[in-house]
């Protein structure tokens, strides 16, 4: 089975019009943190109707891409429950000229409603894929020591509980944006940040 990540798609995903500037975004954080919901609402908000999603049995990209007068910047991100095991991630993050990382938000009623652990666990599978992302990151030279990286914490609507915070740069933790994607709350400014790239 062919991954997702062939260079290939490049030439559906970058436009290569003259005189623009380009910019490729790479959005991302574990499973069902809201990144594809994210991407969907930018579609919204930038009143682009540009939104495609490429999937595979275990794996699925999905990419927007929003054009004004000068430039293009495309925004893509990674699901599927095989991302550890292939090359997605890196191909992803390789030659981008910022990351957005998404992180779900836990909701105060959580062990509640998911029974007694589940807050750890929801922990410990959003760290899980924390590190694996920075050490992807690491390995293509996207760190956010090499590149801008903008923390999103996502489904404020539900939650405010941050389960990344002591991961997260300490220089970083001021400006982590706090929104929804479903309720569109703080996105307009979120937007505003990723238009500076």
């Amino acid at each position: 089975m062919t991954s997702l990540a062939d260079d290939s798609l490049m030439t559906v995903v970058i436009d290569w019009e003259q005189d623009m500037i380009r910019r490729r975004i790479a959005v991302c954080g574990a499973p069902m943190v809201g990144k594809t919901t994210l991407l969907s609402a930018f579609c919204e908000h930038s009143a682009t109707d540009e939104f495609y999603a490429k999937s595979s049995v275990t794996e699925r990209l999905v990419w927007m891409t929003s054009r004004d007068a000068d430039s293009v910047r495309t925004l893509m991100a990674a699901s599927g429950s095989v991302l550890a095991a292939n090359n997605l991630l890196p191909w992803l993050m390789r030659n981008v000229h910022a990351i957005v990382y998404v992180i779900g938000a836990i909701e105060p009623n959580f062990g509640a409603t998911y029974g007694l652990g589940a807050v750890q666990a929801e922990c410990e599978r959003q760290q899980h894929f924390w590190n694996l992302y920075t050490r992807h990151a690491l390995a293509v030279g996207s760190r956010w020591s090499q590149i801008p990286w903008v923390f999103v914490l996502n489904k404020i609507d539900l939650g405010s509980y941050n389960p990344l915070l002591e991961y997260i740069p300490t220089d970083s933790v001021s400006k982590i944006y706090l929104c929804s994607a479903v309720t569109k709350q703080g996105l307009a400014q979120l937007w505003d940040r990723i238009l500076e790239f």
